[in-house]
């Protein structure tokens, strides 16, 4: 851990622009809030040793049982009540952290929470010679300046988007807070620029980008969280009158033999739902070992893997399950297996797939000894 170095996490927003319910720094991508990714981030890279955490008086309380969660004895946290503006929220903070004079102070908005370790060093690195750094990304579209309906063209050559996290020296920029006598800057750079700090700057991140509107966060979650599980089942045949593919009674004139009703439909689905979520295999939450599973219908692990989608916040977005047997012919019942699938799960059966196929005579398959299942499940996470 670097010596005096303090981190400055706003969250002091109401974000009415994001949600009229709930500020951003509180919904989750991957079961985790905003603000827990930020923390846990920033946290793996052993950086800072004080962290202050700012928030709106309305949410001071939630803020503080997230922050509970990662209290050490090797950290300070604290939380902090925010301003009525970003660069109050910021003053706030550096008040907060003047009892421990830091060297240097980096100040980051929460809805930036896809930060890496490398653009933190980097700008902790470039802030020893100068009074600041900040990250910048070089603006490659073309812009244009639109008033009263009247386009004109603006050149790019020296324009550039300024993100967070921005590292300054803490005596400097505390006092830039301290002396300014506006309250509207939009970033800490430009107020220390301002009262004479000297900025640096450091290539930014593309992906480092801000979450301002609830669409910007399901765009994210769309392009940057899917996840693809595989699933393989076989089960052999015994004496019987019917057997039972993804929920449906077939007649036949015979059966699966397993320890639960051998579905092997549906116990390719789960292996591949697990696989997704990475939670194990089927045995491992439904062991055949365990006698309360003994000719268990096998939508009861359908059911439960659904349960623990929701749980997870996840989403299926397409299931591929192909049968492999030279009997029975299953054609007539695809329909009726998609629909009990869809039924189980609560996705639409455009959303699922079922193929059959055989191995053209060749091995246990071919000379009709049973039935083995494949599939793949690809979820939005």
């Amino acid at each position: 851990m670097h010596k005096n170095i303090a981190l400055v996490l706003l969250c002091g927003g109401i974000g009415k622009r994001f949600s009229k319910t709930l500020p951003k720094q509180f919904h989750k991508i991957n079961n985790l809030t905003i603000l827990e990714i930020n923390l846990k981030t920033f946290i793996s890279f052993s950086i800072f040793k004080y962290i202050t955490v700012v928030s709106s008086k309305k949410y001071i309380n939630k803020t503080k049982n997230i922050c509970k969660k990662f209290f050490s004895n090797e950290l300070t946290i604290n939380i902090t009540e925010g301003g009525s503006t970003r660069q109050l929220s910021s003053k706030n903070a550096c008040r907060n952290l003047k009892k421990y004079n830091p060297n240097k102070i980096l100040i980051h908005d929460v809805a930036r929470p896809f930060i890496n370790k490398d653009l933190v060093t980097r700008l902790i690195k470039n802030t020893k010679k100068n009074s600041g750094c900040i990250p910048v990304i070089k603006i490659n579209d073309t812009i244009k300046d639109i008033k009263n309906g009247v386009i004109k063209s603006v050149k790019r050559d020296n324009l550039f988007i300024i993100q967070t996290p921005q590292c300054f020296n803490f005596v400097e920029i505390y006092n830039a807070h301290m002396n300014a006598t506006r309250d509207d800057y939009t970033d800490d750079s430009s107020l220390a620029s301002d009262y004479g700090a000297k900025i640096t700057t450091t290539e930014g991140l593309k992906e480092n980008v801000k979450i301002t509107t609830m669409k910007d966060l399901e765009i994210y979650k769309a392009k940057n969280n899917i996840v693809v599980g595989s699933g393989f089942d076989v089960h052999e045949f015994t004496k019987g009158k019917s057997l039972t593919l993804c929920g449906i009674q077939i007649p036949f004139s015979k059966k699966l033999k397993g320890h639960s009703d051998a579905d092997v439909g549906i116990h390719t689905i789960v292996d591949a739902i697990l696989g997704a979520l990475c939670l194990g295999d089927i045995g491992d939450h439904f062991p055949p070992s365990d006698k309360k599973w003994k000719n268990a219908n096998s939508v009861i692990f359908l059911e439960k893997c659904y349960n623990l989608i929701k749980k997870l916040n996840s989403e299926i977005i397409h299931i591929d399950l192909t049968f492999i047997c030279e009997e029975p012919k299953l054609t007539k019942y695809k329909l009726k297996m998609k629909k009990r699938i869809s039924s189980i799960l609560k996705i639409d059966t455009c959303k699922i797939n079922i193929k059959a196929t055989t191995t053209e005579t060749l091995g246990f398959l071919g000379r009709k000894e049973g039935i083995a299942a494949q599939a793949t499940v690809t979820l939005k996470k």
